[in-house]
């Protein structure tokens, strides 16, 4: 009776450990990717608008808008670019976050977006202190375009 009941029970326990490994790597596959935060650039009219934030979406740390021409940027978000004077008093809050908003404008030359454009991360500033905002490789790409839109001639 023993011949029969250990093979079985053997049996059993590798089946139970296989249909839990299944359920796990069917639970993970099924789950949707977290989207990461990358570098987005849009453009409105002769406006170009480089964001940091999610894809196809109102959530973003920070927006930096430029037209053809412009020898200064203008930078809105949660968070502001190193440098860049903070406006007097408390920010307004964003409806849809709750996050305060600043909007400043620097000189496109002036350090922080030098460094973005240079070495791919933005020195900011934020509630909670000083941070840099790094970007992937090929956002790099997407922030070279943003930088040669601002210089182009406007007409």
């Amino acid at each position: 009776m023993f011949r029969v009941l250990i093979p079985a029970a053997a049996t059993l326990a590798l089946i139970a450990a296989a249909a839990q490994s299944h359920s796990r790597t069917r639970a993970e596959t099924d789950a949707p990717a977290p989207t990461p935060m990358a570098w987005h650039l849009s453009h409105e009219g002769d406006m170009a608008k480089l964001a940091y934030g999610l894809a196809s979406s109102d959530q973003l740390l920070i927006m930096l808008t430029c037209a053809p021409g412009d020898a200064r940027a203008r930078s809105y978000g949660s968070v502001t670019p190193s440098g860049a004077e903070r406006p007097e008093g408390p920010a307004p809050l964003d409806p849809l976050t709750g996050l305060a908003m600043a909007e400043v404008t620097m000189d496109l030359n002036a350090p922080a977006l030098r460094t973005l454009r240079q070495e791919g991360r933005l020195p900011v500033v934020g509630q909670t202190g000083r941070a840099s905002i790094s970007a992937a490789e090929p956002d790099k790409a997407v922030i070279a375009g943003f930088f040669a839109h601002c210089a182009k001639t406007a007409a």
